[in-house]
């Protein structure tokens, strides 16, 4: 059989594809993407890759050539997206030996001979439980919020697994995005108000870590996707994107009882200037415990860094925004690499910084945005 397609959009839907093809998996095939035509009479063609754990399935633009009928086939993805980025956009043909599965790749003056396999033994992930729950959330809410969840989230965690990941708290009117290593904490309510849930009641959904990138990179052009969950395995599904996967099985820690209920000191800070601040006083902070301690001082806030292993230091005074209300001497030790972590999800101009005492967590929210709440856990002085 032989077929064409855009070059720019193959290697495209092949570089989102490689986010969910495991470079380590013991099974061979799975390095490989499946290209199949689902009905028979419509030229509607999908190109899956996955494992046992994850499938993301694709619409491509392919057209047969020749008048050929299509049989499907299992295309090596390191070697065929290799081809496809050493080429400049131009008209070529893919032709497959439907006996041999010998792949030639035809273009201006040349060709790429590789090997294909058949579809046999290519594992195809399928929901066969009933959906808990079923919701559509805009992507302009959804990829943001899993992303800043990400960078709170334990990047392997032995003991809880769980941890490594991103939790979706679907409510009747909207979701709650938390992320968590148990140190640091994201947590961003978005309300979209009743009814909000299509299908089933709440639940809860823990995205591995390992999905996350994938599915940032293939819903990032579109503006709404659907979401649905079946208590074992989450389908994320829009236009002509489909993406399955697997859930951790773990029980998601209760992360509102980690926010203190009350702080009764605050401090209004400019947020580029407390990063600038804190990123250059780190520099001399010690790489054992990497700790910047913050202090109330005069009308700012102190920020120092000591490290006596290597006799040097660093200080530095931030301005306090006026509406700031915080003992002088008021002393609290940060990891500032936690610290510098938990700043960014913070779009406001300004950051607000709660706080209790030394020996509780920091919170962080933006000016007038009680959705967003970022906790970052003190270290001892």
């Amino acid at each position: 059989m032989k077929f064409t397609f855009p070059i720019a959009e193959m290697v495209h839907t092949l570089n989102v594809l490689g986010k969910v093809i495991q470079k380590s998996c013991p099974l061979p095939i799975v390095q490989n993407v499946l290209i199949t035509k689902p009905d028979p009479k419509e030229e509607v063609y999908l190109m899956t890759a996955g494992s046992a754990e994850s499938m993301m399935t694709i619409k491509v633009n392919i057209t047969m050539v020749d008048g050929t009928a299509f049989k499907p086939i299992c295309i090596p993805h390191g070697q065929f997206l290799q081809v496809l980025s050493a080429l400049p956009e131009q008209p070529i043909t893919v032709e497959v030996d439907d006996t041999t599965r010998e792949i030639k790749v035809l273009y201006d003056g040349g060709e790429f001979v590789f090997a294909g396999f058949g579809t046999d033994e290519y594992p195809v992930l399928k929901s066969s439980h009933t959906n808990l729950v079923t919701v559509s959330v805009p992507t302009d809410i959804l990829l943001p919020c899993v992303s800043n969840a990400l960078l709170a989230s334990a990047k392997k965690s032995e003991l809880r697994p769980v941890l490594s990941s991103v939790y979706l708290d679907i409510k009747d009117d909207g979701i709650t995005f938390v992320g968590t290593d148990g140190h640091n904490l994201f947590r961003y309510v978005w309300e979209h108000g009743v009814p909000f849930i299509t299908e089933g009641k709440a639940a809860g959904v823990a995205v591995p870590n390992i999905f996350v990138s994938a599915l940032l990179s293939a819903f990032d052009k579109v503006s709404e996707v659907k979401i649905s969950f079946d208590g074992y395995c989450c389908t994320v599904s829009a236009d002509n994107i489909t993406f399955i996967f697997s859930t951790s099985e773990q029980r998601y820690p209760n992360y509102s009882s980690v926010i203190p209920k009350e702080q009764p000191y605050h401090i209004t800070l400019d947020r580029d200037r407390l990063k600038q601040s804190l990123r250059r006083v780190s520099m001399m902070a010690s790489e054992v415990n990497n700790l910047v301690k913050l202090t109330k001082q005069a009308d700012g806030l102190l920020l120092e860094a000591v490290d006596r292993d290597f006799a040097r230091s660093a200080n530095e005074l931030v301005p306090l925004g006026e509406d700031s209300n915080i003992p002088d001497g008021f002393t609290i030790g940060m990891k500032s690499s936690s610290l510098m972590n938990m700043l960014s999800p913070i779009a406001s101009t300004n950051v607000v910084i709660k706080l209790i005492d030394a020996s509780h967590a920091l919170i962080l929210t933006e000016e007038g945005n009680s959705a967003l709440i970022c906790v970052v856990m003190p270290m001892v002085v």
